[in-house]
């Protein structure tokens, strides 16, 4: 709503008409939250929010970093926080304690979360912001190829074409 163009008290009317809406009603002190945290965010909610899947997209993920952050995304709250233990990770991905520690230092080590371990008590961990590179367009078809060769001038016909012949200056002047 902020990226076309509502106000901060446009956004807190509707998440405060949306809320009458829903059944259970959220306490106040949720809704408060809510507009508070929607009210930080830029031009735009997160991309974590907004494209899950995108956000979690980054090469540099291997498979278990990658489905650890998503399920980690899925279920954030609106802050971009939430508690979670390891060994409750562990159960819920299948995956071995061991394998769930090492995606999660990797993420770590990417900047892609910070976790804050909490004793014996679940651990807590907030996403970093992140953006996908700007990557290179893939190439088009065969087609488009063969066209974009063809605009281009070879180096020798190029250089042909920018030097006039030999004696053309010299009958100009």
């Amino acid at each position: 709503m902020k990226r076309v163009g509502f106000s901060t008290d446009a956004i807190h009317a509707a998440i405060e008409r949306e809320n009458r809406t829903v059944q259970p009603v959220l306490h106040d002190a949720l809704v408060n939250k809510i507009k508070r945290v929607s009210a930080q965010w830029d031009d735009a909610p997160p991309l974590w929010l907004t494209d899950p899947a995108l956000f979690c997209d980054d090469p540099q993920l291997n498979h278990d970093e990658h489905h650890l952050l998503l399920f980690l995304v899925q279920r954030l709250r609106s802050d971009s926080t939430r508690r979670i233990g390891t060994r409750a990770l562990a159960d819920r991905l299948g995956l071995r304690r061991e394998r769930v520690l090492a995606a999660k230092n990797g993420l770590i080590t990417k900047r892609r979360i910070e976790w804050h371990d909490q004793g014996q008590q679940p651990g807590s961990f907030r996403v970093l912001p992140w953006a996908p590179a700007e990557s290179v367009p893939p190439a088009g078809t065969e087609l488009q190829e063969r066209q974009r060769q063809q605009q281009k001038p070879s180096s020798s016909k190029a250089l042909r074409s920018s030097v006039p012949p030999p004696g053309t200056q010299e009958r100009a002047a």
